[in-house]
């Protein structure tokens, strides 16, 4: 891409932008889009329901069973092609507040939805509404507990105007160098993807197999386990380990050397869990799913009612069941036959649980090779995260600088509308 030039530029009357080209006007929002209400009605049952996502306006699946809605969607609201859908309220905490609508649908009525005036291109005014969005510059117009922009302050925002024809320049360039970074980014989730499938895969396969691959194997007489090394165990979960659950503090599992972890045993809104890469410190904020395999890091915390926590294990060190329990557990007893509800974790179906364990002498052998192995994927997931942040923030320097101006793209555009 030709690096864009710079223009003459004059001081700027919006409160975002200190400078705007010279030949830009400022306008109040409610010269350039007004806000449209139009309730769906009786015909809901024949309307696309459309959700505003970090991905834009699109289909919500109402099949997933993700999700609440309501025994009809009459007051509902209907949007159009190139109508802008805006959350105004709970901004901090709302993913994306901005979105453009690329087919008709119908939205919750508690969205903004707006048409644009004139000539107006809407596709230039959702970038520029969506740079405010990555940045939340709105804060400043923030009412009450939920954090709403009132719709009389929003309407009398200044924002910058570029000539028509520009504003579809701009947002012609926009479409097409977004497009590339966001193509990058895929790339690098789909490696993401696949080195934790890899790395689960290699784990699983350690704790389950073992590392000799000449070594004679017999049946584990369990279907999803198949052949385990010939002069390894397989005892149940409740056999090697306690397993412990209702509120109470871990101090006492914490003599020298337990290592306890913990498993979900219900899906709840919240629970005294922090997550991370399906790891974690029991103290405060959101936890994972039900079944989820939990890591102790360090100090006494209590852990939740709903959680299991397993310490005082028998002839097996504590980390391997932990990773075998990690990379099969999930998998094997709730998407699989093995599993009760989808929702709750009963107590008998987890304590019999089949485990492997190998013979003492090798646990610290496979223990090494596991953990090194889950720390040099981690380290390649790491740097694709890296890059991930950094085409991000290219991604919205990029839209900062096309919308208020601070770089020339018109030689770059393509004249047409894509």
């Amino acid at each position: 891409m030709r690096t864009p030039e710079i223009r003459p530029l004059k001081d700027s009357p919006v409160y975002w932008i200190k400078k705007i080209p010279a030949n830009w006007e400022t306008k109040p929002v409610k010269r350039v889009m007004s806000l449209v209400a139009n309730p769906v009605g009786n015909d809901w049952d024949r309307t696309e329901l459309l959700s505003l996502t970090q991905n834009g306006v699109i289909p919500r699946d109402m099949e997933s069973g993700k999700g609440k809605f309501p025994a009809d969607f009459s007051t509902y609201q209907l949007v159009d092609n190139n109508q802008l859908v805006m959350c105004l309220f709970d901004i901090d905490e709302t993913p994306r507040t901005v979105g453009l609508a690329r087919q008709p649908g119908m939205v919750t009525g508690a969205y903004s939805v707006f048409s644009f005036s004139g000539n107006n291109n809407p596709r230039y005014f959702y970038y520029f509404f969506l740079w405010l969005d990555i940045q939340k510059a709105l804060k400043p117009f923030y009412t009450g507990l939920r954090k709403v922009v009132r719709p009389g302050t929003f309407a009398s925002l200044q924002i910058p105007h570029p000539p028509v024809e520009e504003q579809s320049q701009i947002s012609n360039f926009l479409d097409r160098e977004t497009a590339k970074i966001d193509a990058l980014i895929a790339e690098q989730q789909r490696l993401i993807e696949l080195l934790q499938e890899k790395r689960q895969a290699v784990i699983s396969h350690a704790v389950t197999k073992g590392l000799n691959p000449n070594a004679p194997m017999k049946d584990s007489g369990v279907e999803w386990l198949g052949e385990v090394p010939e002069h390894w165990e397989v005892k149940k979960l409740r056999f090697v380990c306690k397993i412990q659950t209702g509120s109470r503090d871990t101090e006492e599992a914490l003599d020298d050397g337990e290592y306890p972890f913990f498993v979900r045993s219900q899906t709840i809104e919240r629970i005294n869990s922090y997550s991370y890469d399906c790891e974690a410190v029991l103290t405060a904020g959101d936890g994972a799913g039900v079944g989820k395999v939990f890591h102790y890091y360090s100090g006494p915390f209590d852990f939740h009612q709903r959680v299991y926590m397993l310490n005082k294990f028998k002839h097996v060190h504590g980390k391997l069941i932990y990773h075998f329990l990690k990379t099969n557990f999930f998998n094997v007893a709730l998407q699989g036959g093995a599993k009760s509800t989808v929702d709750s974790l009963r107590r008998p179906m987890f304590t019999a649980f089949p485990v492997c364990i190998p013979p003492e002498k090798e646990q610290q052998p496979l223990l090494e090779f596991v953990e090194a192995e889950e720390n040099r994927i981690s380290k390649l997931v790491s740097s694709s995260e890296e890059v991930i942040l950094l085409l991000q923030e290219r991604r919205s320097a990029l839209i900062s600088a096309a919308v208020t101006g601070q770089i020339d793209v018109r030689a770059l555009a393509a004249e047409e509308e894509p």
